[in-house]
């Protein structure tokens, strides 16, 4: 068992190479968005007494302040995902594991054909992972931002990963990571 590197990943590389971080900036964004633009929208009043604005404004005091606190949340996935990944790929341990199976799964959305709008093929990419940690055997499904093979990952093919001692079930494939293979 080797020592890793302290290599960690910037900011940019592990929005796209890490689903929980991306979705964790893009609530981040989302909230902020909310918050301005309610704020920015929300009437104070209403120019014509016999217009009742009473939910409109309502909204524009509490939907701000919902916003934030989804931004606020998002920070702290953010935090918390950043510094979990450096420390799993400063702290753990490098391992050898198989992959077992590399999958792609395709998705069609707006499949209506008179919807007017043109369908989109979205694609997820999986591989599962046999490794010893721990004094066990683990089997563990991962999500891939791209396919295995951009990795060099291939079926029945070894591939390090990175795993703290405390959490041996969350190992981190340190080719999608680092760029390494």
């Amino acid at each position: 068992m080797n020592t890793p590197t302290t290599s960690v990943p910037g900011l940019s590389k592990l929005y796209w190479c890490d689903l929980t971080f991306r979705r964790a900036v893009t609530a981040c964004g989302f909230g902020l968005l909310v918050a301005a633009g309610i704020w920015w929208l929300a009437p104070v009043s209403s120019p014509d007494p016999s217009v009742d604005l009473s939910f409109e404004i309502a909204m524009g005091k509490w939907v701000p302040p919902v916003g934030l606190m989804l931004s606020a949340v998002g920070m702290l996935v953010l935090a918390w995902r950043r510094r979990l990944v450096k420390k799993i790929l400063t702290e753990g341990t490098i391992i050898k594991g198989v992959v077992e199976k590399l999958e792609s799964h395709a998705t069609r959305t707006n499949d209506d054909d008179h919807a007017g709008v043109k369908p989109i093929d979205r694609h997820s990419w999986w591989a599962t992972v046999r490794y010893m940690a721990g004094g066990r055997e683990w089997r563990v499904t991962l999500r891939l931002p791209g396919s295995g093979f951009s990795y060099g990952l291939a079926k029945d093919g070894e591939t390090e990963l990175s795993v703290l001692d405390s959490k041996p079930g969350k190992p981190l494939i340190r080719a999608v990571y680092l760029g390494q293979r």
